[in-house]
């Protein structure tokens, strides 16, 4: 859709191309980091490590939530045109932030037992 359609539903509400052009660049960057952080989730469900285990389990979360509030926020911006609190980009990135420190050291225990 961000490729396709958007452009014309953008220009459609009056943007002019300076406008359409930072909005495309913000959808793009919220796709990429919801597509890494699934992907993570995905790889992490599938390399045997139990989720059961807190640091995997706690560092799904994280970016789970991290993609609502950094995404979800780009995508608030773009769409409908609406910030929000002008926090939740950045909080969201730092929950993602958080969510890799969190996967780091669950694996660096992990690797000493």
């Amino acid at each position: 859709m961000g490729s396709h359609s958007l452009p014309k539903q953008l220009a459609d509400r009056g943007l002019s191309e300076i406008q359409i052009a930072k909005k495309l660049e913000q959808c793009e960057t919220a796709v990429k980091y919801q597509m890494y952080h699934s992907l993570a989730c995905l790889a992490i469900g599938l390399s045997g490590t139990s989720l059961r285990k807190r640091g995997p389990l706690a560092a799904c979360s994280l970016f789970f939530c991290g993609m609502l509030l950094f995404s979800g926020g780009l995508y608030s911006m773009v769409f409908f045109d609406y910030m929000g609190h002008w926090s939740i980009v950045p909080l969201g990135g730092v929950t993602l932030m958080c969510g890799w420190l969190t996967l780091a050291i669950a694996f660096v225990f992990d690797a000493s037992r």
